[in-house]
């Protein structure tokens, strides 16, 4: 790939290999590895029930990638006035690629104003290569804040904002000589997002995230010095990536042991180097054998014939420390070309007061 290929999505993409795991790229393959990147980075979450469960716009907890379910439900045993959860996120690749991502997050109620919420996640590789030999070491930071609100027993609103910070240095060749290139971005992410329960049984929501990250781009290839080439070849560059995340949920509880959740999703990266778009549909179940036990199974599949799978546990013996197991396979069908298959083990630990 030619040095167009490392601009912002790329620095900041880059973080979802980081945070979770890689399969099958398919019909991406033509895509420049940013665009796919980016792709897979929109499936990460910070919460690992929404990991084991995969479909969550219409989850009524605030675990949900839907603002509007953060403050959505208030009776026992939500009533919570203060809540945070530390969550690690543990991947390993086929290739040569082991990544860590810890994230923390927390949630205030105000009594009668709604909910307060905020997510931190750390992301680091550790000299990841791919299959074509190139090196990536990544460190990510992001921080996100938003606000949630019950308008009524029925309907939850809330909006987000996210801010992403990622240094990603890769070493690779062009045109056979050896290049080095290193990647600031900082971007920032929007989403809203509402919830509505329409009977006891069914809910459903919807939200949108638009984004944009900006990056700096910057290295050199390494030609052969005088008479045999022009030496050293600095080079700098600029790009934006920009996103578009369209998501509609369906939730059907029919009895207070089980419940099921479907999601669609349409979304779409694009920057100079193209355009990239891909629809998601998944499907995800959730079973309480006994009060304190919850077990979750889902999955997805896209317009690119891609599939995940996830399933995970949730123990909730101790009252005010739950804990949540979840594991992924196949999870990031879209950046497979570079690391192939991975393995993703989640676990979670909640406080809630």
């Amino acid at each position: 790939m030619n040095h167009r290929e490392t601009p912002a999505g790329l620095a900041a993409g880059l973080a979802v290999l980081c945070a979770a795991a890689s399969a099958l790229a398919g019909d991406f393959d033509d895509k420049a590895v940013s665009l796919r990147i980016n792709l897979a980075l929109n499936r990460v979450s910070s919460f690992t029930d929404t990991i084991e469960r995969s479909a969550s716009v219409a989850y009524p907890v605030g675990s949900s990638v839907n603002p509007g379910a953060f403050d959505f439900l208030r009776e026992p045993p939500y009533d919570f006035r203060l809540l945070g959860t530390l969550t690690n996120t543990f991947v390993a690749f086929e290739h040569e690629a082991i990544v860590d991502g810890t994230s923390a997050t927390f949630a205030y109620r105000f009594p009668e104003a709604g909910t307060l919420f905020g997510t931190f996640v750390r992301t680091d590789s550790f000299d990841a290569r791919s299959l074509q030999g190139d090196e990536f070491a990544l460190q990510s930071n992001e921080l996100a804040l938003g606000y949630s609100r019950r308008l009524a027993p029925w309907l939850g609103v809330g909006g987000s904002v996210k801010a992403t910070d990622s240094l990603l240095d890769i070493d690779d060749t062009y045109m056979g000589f050896d290049r080095s290139t290193g990647s600031n971005s900082l971007g920032a992410t929007f989403t809203g997002g509402a919830l509505a329960a329409l009977s006891p049984e069914w809910t459903v929501g919807i939200m949108g995230s638009k984004g944009w990250i900006p990056a700096d781009i910057s290295g050199a290839v390494y030609a052969p010095p005088p008479p045999l080439g022009p030496g050293t070849i600095p080079f700098s560059d600029k790009d934006t990536m920009n996103l578009l995340d369209l998501r509609a949920g369906v939730g059907w509880r029919p009895v207070q042991q089980f419940s099921v959740y479907a999601d669609g999703q349409y979304l779409r990266v694009n920057s100079e180097q193209g355009t990239c778009g891909v629809g998601r549909g998944l499907l995800g179940i959730e079973a309480w054998p006994e009060p304190n036990l919850a077990l979750r199974a889902g999955g997805s599949f896209d317009t690119e014939s891609e599939f995940t799978f996830s399933a995970g546990i949730g123990f909730y013996q101790i009252k005010w420390l739950p804990l949540e197991l979840a594991y992924v396979y196949n999870a990031f069908p879209e950046v497979s070309r570079e690391f192939g298959r991975a393995h993703l083990v989640s676990l979670s630990v909640v406080f809630a007061f």
